[in-house]
């Protein structure tokens, strides 16, 4: 039987367990700031909702493929599958083998149905983790990534304006670092 989204964010939050999301709140804030800014930019259908909850199952829990294979439609598994960073011993070793295959697998979206969905989530999570960065050392690690990042999920006529928002925090970022500009 398929899930609800209600039922995928009961499943994150045992999942997750004690995680915290920004140091202090419980890991489902992450969840919930994901699928209300892919409701924010319009995508309110549940396959986006369930998305954004399991998102970050599979590389952050002992949840498994076959923990969800039966339980969620075909384009959730694919895209929670794709949103999953591949194996490293560093954020940065984990992050570059990501980047490198996910820009090839993105690039191939017109064939993949899951596709869209999947991009569409990972600059959600993306955005809700810059949003919730701005004055933090975690903005450092962003920031030093937004290339990369850019690179391997930015295919023009998916998201552009939830692009726009990824593009506007980053320059945003880079007049302040090198040009002294404050943040309003």
């Amino acid at each position: 039987m398929l899930i609800t989204a209600q039922e995928a964010r009961d499943f994150a939050i045992k999942a997750h367990g004690d995680q915290k999301y920004a140091g202090t709140l419980p890991y489902v804030t992450h969840l919930d700031q994901v699928k209300d800014i892919l409701r924010g930019y319009g995508f309110y259908e549940d396959k986006y909702k369930i998305t954004a909850y399991l998102h970050d199952v599979l590389e952050d829990t002992a949840v498994t493929v076959d923990d969800l294979v039966y339980n969620v439609p075909d384009d959730v598994l694919m895209a929670v599958q794709f949103l999953t960073d591949e194996p490293g011993a560093t954020r940065k070793e984990r992050k570059d083998a990501t980047y490198r295959l996910r820009g090839k697998w993105a690039r191939l979206w017109r064939v993949y149905d899951w596709m869209p969905l999947a991009l569409r989530v990972k600059l959600a999570d993306r955005l809700a983790n810059l949003r919730a960065s701005i004055d933090t050392p975690y903005m450092d690690m962003y920031f030093a990534e937004r290339q990369d990042f850019a690179d391997a999920y930015c295919i023009k006529g998916i998201c552009n304006d939830m692009w726009a928002e990824y593009f506007h925090i980053m320059d945003l970022e880079e007049r302040i670092r090198f040009h002294g500009e404050k943040r309003h």
